[in-house]
């Protein structure tokens, strides 16, 4: 500004000095007064905007008020989301100031807190042309044309404009006509307004998004906020400037969804106390919370979910849309289907047709995003189910039928207006690019990447306008632990799809969020615009930008030396060989590789204890894999424990974070690798019969894998025994969160070399822990507390009795099972070999009071005619069973109806 000012005085004295002396000398006056006039005229731009600056700074304080009113929503009174917002800003307010905001208006929040004292008087609102001081306005654009001014709130919905989600903070400081400064924080409706809210904590008081995840800390305390601001409009009564970023108002993808899927970690740290879910609801909150402090809105809500589930309540309290994944289509939790109720579109299409009914009037009115499809009894393909399917044409042709069905469904209980998306992971991408699929009108094709940041060439070809994209930054079996989708290709992906406009949804999966906080920032970044991440840089540029970004964020305080290696270290990470190698059919993540270690060890320890020729096999394929990455690897180890050093004796806080990411992932690859290593050396050593050298080497394994797993327990925040007495860091939060690590199962690797040691030894077998593959068709960590459930079969397609009539379960639905071995029970009936007794039942027992079960060993429906079921069916060749609850009353069949099929094999 003095610049600016001094610049101006200058060409003033140029106008009046020069010219004066030039006019003297020529003596005519009437030539340089117009000269004058003229260069004047030119200037005059220049002038006013060199004394009237583009950006400047503002602050706040511990007693800076809130300003608030019952105006904040349209209808009047605060939305439960913007109430919930309020909690957290709060609660940032208080870690930087150490006291409560103080609160101006109409309205008392926090009513959970504490109730209104009933002597209290609201403050009288403050007048910004005659008070003084600096006040924050938080709230809807009503609010703002209520407690500040109409012409400000008109300003500002100009600026905005009128896209969903829009949002911003503003500023306005004292001018001729106005005392006060204004810091303004609104939306254009509810979900802009809670974004605008958590902008008050990023933007003013510098508060990470993610100190959750990341370990950093919430806020940095001090006494004053100050903040830069750029001036955005200039009207005869005030100049508005807006806070932070230039980023976009409003978001370049229409929903940005997190989905919290294989959940090991999570339903074990954070296990609900009450078995009634995968993990806490306190723990979801958070999870929500962070989806909105990333300017998304969206959720699915865990792999196993129930429809009614306390979850999915907070999740539409908080303000956010609750979708469903490929499994769960219309929110059918198909891990918890009931045994022997058959699951089929194509035989017992009524069974179906009965639960979407009953799941679509149930949700309609929360703000939905359909899922429509049509898989198997869990995460499969349909047809393992039922084998008569056996053409792309016929399996395209029956899941394009259940999609309209559900479609029909979804317009006629919740409204033609609805959003239906229909996903393309696994078979359902072979099925569209083959085009077999006939996908209905109206609902959006989510193209599926193959959970490392590649979509199949065929697909990414078919993808048009308003399609989506469903992407992993972790996935189950391989990549869960770990950072493995490098950032220059998620931008790679998403700029495709910006590109060719298929920016109607983006489902991100982050497993269980907490390893890989930088590639989830990233995408949120870019789902938020594109552009504003891409600016006027390359590639490269724009991907160090944002890496730079994060890391001052999360390791605020470290010396620029410091934070230059750190940087390195990170781009280094994201180029190391088994995540360049990565394609769209070559999957190598720390799991990949840690399954193939597995191999080789425990295929070395059966040889010796069954006194078998040592195999090779699985040790010359490890052996390719590791000599792809181990030197470059052991070169990130290296550096990464030079660098832990340095952080700890420099800053506590940043070390912390350092461990939690990427110091224990770095520990995890390496130990990976070098496992490998051990476990085909020791192969070759067995077959050189150098017993000794093998047992060395199984020691040396077990030691590498439990210093990986003490890294990991330092990154939780445990504490860590070691030789000094040394207990690393103190228990905090994340302290046993790598307890429950089912899916990459290090401690299991740790016992494989345990094993592997116990047979060269003695050629004996210990104890070891356990290691699960995949999730397949069912996991330990979906199972709710087994016996609540087992109460309550009779509530499906719901967890709890629900209180709505209208609204059916499948109480009324008959079981079809087989209990001896020969038989085979099956989500479409059974296979059995000789011959099967087959028995009935109705899911809710009590209901055979009221009615009796009725059969045909036909398709054919029953009717009062028809067989009363007394005992087993016995069955001799393949048959089908179509039974229901019939009304003793009515003498009618009670929806809905089932229909199994039995089929004889030969073996």
């Amino acid at each position: 500004r003095t610049l600016s000012l001094l610049l101006c005085l200058l060409f003033v004295l140029n106008l009046f000095v020069i010219n004066n002396i030039y006019c003297e000398l020529e003596l005519v006056w009437l030539c340089c007064i117009a000269r004058m006039f003229l260069q004047f005229i030119f200037l005059a731009p220049f002038f006013i905007s060199g004394a009237l600056t583009s950006t400047t700074t503002f602050s706040v304080n511990v007693d800076t008020p809130w300003v608030l009113s019952d105006a904040s929503t349209e209808a009047g009174g605060l939305p439960v989301s913007f109430d919930l917002a309020l909690r957290d800003v709060r609660r940032d307010w208080y870690l930087t100031f150490g006291l409560e905001p103080l609160i101006m208006g109409t309205i008392w929040p926090y009513t959970d807190y504490y109730e209104k004292p009933k002597a209290a008087t609201p403050f009288p609102l403050p007048n910004m042309k005659k008070d003084k001081g600096t006040y924050v306005y938080l709230g809807n654009l009503s609010h703002v044309e209520q407690t500040l001014s109409l012409t400000v709130a008109k300003t500002i919905k100009e600026i905005l404009g009128h896209k969903p989600e829009a949002h911003g903070c503003f500023a306005i400081r004292p001018s001729e006509t106005v005392t006060t400064t204004s810091i303004i924080c609104t939306g254009v409706d509810d979900l802009g307004v809670v974004f605008a809210t958590y902008q008050l904590s990023t933007r003013v008081l510098n508060v990470n998004p993610q100190h959750f995840w990341t370990d950093a800390p919430q806020a940095i305390p001090r006494p004053q906020a100050n903040i830069t601001a750029t001036l955005v409009k200039t009207t005869t009564e005030f100049s508005l400037y807006r806070i932070g970023e230039d980023d976009s108002y409003s978001p370049t993808f229409r929903y940005r969804a997190i989905f919290m899927n294989d959940e090991d970690l999570l339903s074990g740290f954070a296990q609900d106390p009450l078995d009634e879910a995968v993990f806490s609801v306190s723990m979801w909150d958070k999870v929500f919370e962070t989806i909105l402090r990333l300017r998304g809105n969206g959720v699915i809500v865990g792999t196993a979910c129930f429809p009614d589930e306390r979850s999915l309540d907070q999740a539409t309290r908080r303000g956010l849309y609750v979708a469903q994944h490929h499994v769960t289509v219309l929110g059918t939790n198909t891990f918890q289907w009931p045994t022997g109720v058959p699951y089929s579109f194509n035989r017992s299409r009524e069974t179906q047709e009965y639960v979407w009914h009953s799941l679509v009037k149930s949700q309609s009115e929360r703000n939905m995003l359909w899922t429509v499809g049509y898989r198997g009894l869990n995460d499969y393909a349909f047809w393992f189910d039922d084998y008569i399917f056996q053409t792309n044409k016929s399996r395209g042709r029956l899941i394009s039928d259940a999609m309209k069905t559900q479609q029909s469904i979804v317009y006629r209980e919740a409204g033609p207006e609805s959003e239906l998306f229909t996903y393309l992971w696994s078979e359902m991408t072979p099925l569209f690019t083959s085009g077999h699929l006939d996908i209905p009108e109206n609902v959006t094709v989510v193209h599926a990447d193959a959970g490392n940041g590649y979509v199949d060439p065929l697909s990414l070809n078919l993808t048009k306008e308003g399609d989506g994209l469903y992407m992993h930054t972790a996935v189950e079996g391989g990549k869960q632990l770990t950072e493995t989708v490098p950032l220059p290709r998620i931008l790679d992906l998403l700029s495709t799809f910006y590109d060719k406009k298929a920016t109607k949804i983006v489902v991100l999966n982050p497993s269980d969020m907490k390893p890989v906080p930088l590639g989830t920032a990233f995408v949120f970044a870019c789902l938020w615009d594109i552009e504003y991440v891409t600016k006027e840089k390359t590639r490269t540029e724009a991907v160090d930008t944002f890496m730079l970004s994060w890391l001052h964020t999360n390791y605020g305080g470290v010396s620029s030396t410091l934070m230059t290696d750190l940087h390195s270290l990170y781009n280094a990470y994201f180029k190391h060989p088994y995540l360049e190698i990565e394609n769209l059919t070559m999957h190598v993540g720390e799991g990949d590789l840690a399954s193939t270690a597995r191999n080789v060890v425990v295929t070395l320890t059966n040889n010796i204890l069954k006194d078998e020729k040592i195999s090779e096999a699985d040790a010359l394929l490890a052996m390719v894999e590791y000599e792809v990455g181990l030197k470059y690897i052991t070169m990130l180890s290296n550096e990464a424990v030079r660098l832990e050093k340095l952080l700890e004796e420099e800053n506590p806080n940043a070390a912390r974070v350092f461990q939690g990411h990427l110091g224990s992932q770095i520990a995890i690859w390496y130990a990976t690798v070098k496992s490998m290593e051990i476990g085909v050396n020791a192969t070759f050593a067995m077959r050189d019969k150098r017993a000794n050298d093998a047992l060395r080497l199984a020691k040396e394994g077990q030691l590498v894998v439990e210093t990986m797993l003490a890294a990991e327990r330092r990154g939780d925040g445990a504490s860590v025994y070691n030789s000094n007495n040394n207990n690393g860091n103190g228990n905090r939060f994340w302290s046993s969160l790598h307890l429950y690590d089912y899916l990459d199962g290090y401690m299991n690797l740790r016992d494989v070399f345990r094993a592997l040691a116990a047979a060269i030894e003695t050629k004996s077998a210990p104890v070891i822990r356990p290691w699960v593959f995949g999730t397949g068709k069912w996991n330990s960590f979906f199972q709710y507390d087994v016996q609540a459930y087992n109460n309550r079969t009779k509530n499906y397609p719901f967890f709890y009795a629900y209180p709505k009539t209208g609204i059916e379960t499948l109480a009324t639905a008959i079981q079809h099972t087989c209990t001896t071995s020969n038989c085979l029970q099956m989500a479409i009936g059974g296979n059995f070999t000789g011959t099967v007794d087959v028995h009935l039942a109705v899911v809710d027992s009590s209901l055979m009071q009221e009615g009796n079960i009725r059969y045909t060993l036909s398709s054919t429906t029953p009717s009062r005619n028809s067989a009363v079921y007394s005992k087993p069916i016995y069955l001799e060749q393949t048959t089908t069973i179509t039974a229901c609850l019939y009304d003793k009353e009515t003498e009618e069949c009670v929806p809905p109806l089932t229909r199994s099929l039995w089929t004889r094999v030969e073996s």
